[in-house]
């Protein structure tokens, strides 16, 4: 039994078996980044929820096309647990060997930033597509916090192309706040909050309206009254390259109200096209304008293991350099 656990023992602590998982893992990984491609439908919107709720309440539902997920998933428990048992064999054969101290602070890196996301995944929770405008504040319950947008602004190329945005972020939970920019590759982290930006977008928020009483300005949901006692109401509106009923936006839907409440006649308004004007219940309506503004959009997470992650780079990081430096040192001494 003594010999058959020293021959598990070395077959788990080899740097080999340790290889393999990895390219059980990329091999697994490869094959099912193809089956997402062909199931949009599963695998589209798996960002939006904390791993292991996806698997709870989308994977299970999802099988067998699912099944190379839970297989990574276990790939990566084995992959950690043999990195974790290849750290423990150093601690306990060649900790005086100061040379390898890079590669186990690459390994202590590695299992921190693996914890990380296991606690993210069991505990954290997402928003996704939150839209805030400049000066606006947002209530977000599931997170427990709402979210003030002070500015956004734009980097853009040459051409006039948006590269990217920057936007100046309040985080309030309770009576405490905090703030800081979100943009590209550097989402504004406050405590376990992770602010991640996604672009912006201009979105209607009203029309203006020309009628023979004069201009009207409509935001959805409002009505106006006319000289002969109806109303004329904005039901709602198409944002650009909205569709709805065969109909694509951006346009106003428009509907006139007798005096009992009763609808007489609804017409669809569109810039261009001719369909800018029209004659509703013998009242002639023509499209002034449509007022849009600007927003940005953001996903935020809760992630408890975010501090993690990040003291785990800082240690691969930091491992990576120990490890080129006795290399280099190394290679010195014995050419001299």
């Amino acid at each position: 039994m003594t010999v058959f656990c020293r021959a598990l023992w070395r077959i788990a602590v080899n740097p080999v078996t340790f290889v393999v998982i990895c390219l059980l893992w990329c091999l697994d990984l490869g094959l099912g980044s193809l089956l997402a491609y062909q199931r949009p439908d599963i695998f589209g919107g798996m960002d939006a929820y904390p791993f292991a709720l996806w698997l709870r309440e989308v994977g299970r539902r999802a099988l067998p096309w699912s099944a190379w997920v839970y297989l990574l998933a276990a790939l990566t428990w084995t992959m950690t647990a043999s990195l974790a048992l290849c750290t423990a064999n150093w601690f306990w054969r060649r900790r005086g060997r100061v040379r390898a101290l890079g590669e186990v602070l690459v390994h202590l890196g590695f299992l921190l930033i693996f914890t990380g996301f296991v606690v993210e995944a069991v505990l954290g929770t997402r928003v996704h597509g939150v839209l805030i405008g400049p000066g606006d504040e947002v209530a977000l319950p599931p997170l427990g916090l709402a979210l003030r947008l002070e500015r956004i602004d734009f980097k853009t190329s040459p051409a006039g192309e948006v590269l990217d945005t920057v936007s100046a972020l309040v985080v309030r939970r309770g009576g405490e706040s905090a703030s800081g920019t979100s943009r590209l590759n550097h989402p504004l982290i406050a405590g376990s909050t992770v602010i991640y930006p996604r672009g912006f977008e201009r979105v209607i928020t009203a029309v203006r309206l020309l009628t023979p009483g004069g201009a009207l300005r409509l935001e959805p949901g409002d009505a106006a009254l006319l000289a002969d006692g109806r109303r004329l109401v904005l039901r709602a509106v198409l944002q650009r390259d909205e569709e709805r009923g065969g109909r694509r936006g951006p346009a106003a839907f428009v509907s006139l109200v007798g005096p009992t409440g009763q609808q007489v006649q609804s017409a669809l308004l569109a810039p261009g096209g001719g369909s800018g004007q029209v004659v509703i219940g013998g009242v002639t309506v023509a499209l002034d304008r449509l007022e849009d503004r600007l927003l940005g959009r953001y996903d935020v997470h809760r992630d408890p293991g975010v501090r993690f992650v990040l003291f785990g780079a800082v240690l691969l990081f930091a491992g990576t350099l120990w490890a080129f430096g006795t290399y280099v040192a190394g290679n010195s001494a014995r050419r001299s």
